[in-house]
């Protein structure tokens, strides 16, 4: 029992740089980007045929609407929710990646199997650690947007309940990206062919489901299918977060993980 934790441990702290300059960036961001609200939402005022064409559906989805995008909860729901889980995913890959493929490449996973730990329990530690990792840079995330509903008066209208729950939201969607990059990693034998693997499906699964909106019975059916889907950033600021979509993605992320550990088991180590 001595052993537990130590991976967990070491894993948050290798990645503390990582973890400051991603959030503290990500907070600056989101703190600029709402104070920033008066003149950018006058500005979009007058371009609905804009908002509502084919190429701002296919990057914004349900966003893309021209009477909610000029209020408060329209703005945050585009300007952070929509995009910072996009930028966190190339964070969130790199860390799936990092439980088990990092260490194989660079030849130290053999080394560290050869502890007296189990395979499951690396996983178990090293997953964990970047859960509260990724908790940490959206928690920072969140503290920038907090600051920025305060110090602008236009965005009086939203509670810091409601942000806070914007910034909750958008854990299991990023969670997904990391579970998917582990699976992979673990399941592949090249890093980069995981990676790959793994970018594709967050863009496929983000574009299948904004661009559902205006193709409805091609993508319809297969939209469902896209994790993307039961992410509602717009629903979340109107109405709290959705908590069935929430709980579909907490299930996706731990159907994930159990079978990145099935894999892990029945893999052979490259030295």
């Amino acid at each position: 029992m001595k052993n537990v934790g130590v991976i967990f441990k070491r894993t948050l702290w290798d990645s503390r740089i990582g973890i400051l300059s991603w959030g503290i960036g990500l907070g600056i961001l989101a703190l600029g980007e709402l104070t920033l609200f008066p003149s950018i939402s006058e500005a979009f005022a007058g371009m609905t045929e804009l908002l509502n064409s084919p190429f701002y559906k296919a990057f914004l989805g349900e966003n893309a609407d021209a009477a909610s995008f000029a209020t408060p909860a329209g703005y945050i729901s585009t300007y952070m929710l929509a995009f910072v889980p996009l930028y966190v995913a190339v964070y969130a890959v790199l860390l799936g990646l990092g439980v088990v493929a990092n260490e194989e490449e660079r030849g130290t996973l053999d080394v560290l199997l050869g502890t007296p730990i189990p395979r499951w329990q690396v996983v178990v530690e090293k997953s964990a650690a970047v859960l509260v990792i990724l908790l940490l840079v959206l928690l920072l995330n969140g503290v920038g947007a907090v600051l920025g509903v305060l110090i602008t008066p236009e965005l009086a209208e939203i509670s810091i309940a409601r942000v806070i729950e914007g910034s909750v939201s958008m854990l299991p969607v990023t969670l997904v990206m990391a579970a998917l990059a582990l699976f992979f990693s673990t399941l592949l034998r090249s890093r980069n062919v995981a990676a790959g693997v793994t970018g594709a499906i967050i863009i496929a699964s983000y574009f299948i489901t904004n661009l559902s909106s205006i193709a409805q019975e091609a993508l319809g059916t297969i939209k469902q299918f896209s994790f993307y889907s039961y992410y509602s950033p717009l629903r979340t600021m109107q109405n709290g977060i959705v908590w069935n979509d929430f709980l579909i993605l907490c299930v996706i992320v731990l159907a994930l993980f159990g079978l990145a550990i099935y894999a892990f088991q029945r893999r052979d180590i490259a030295v």
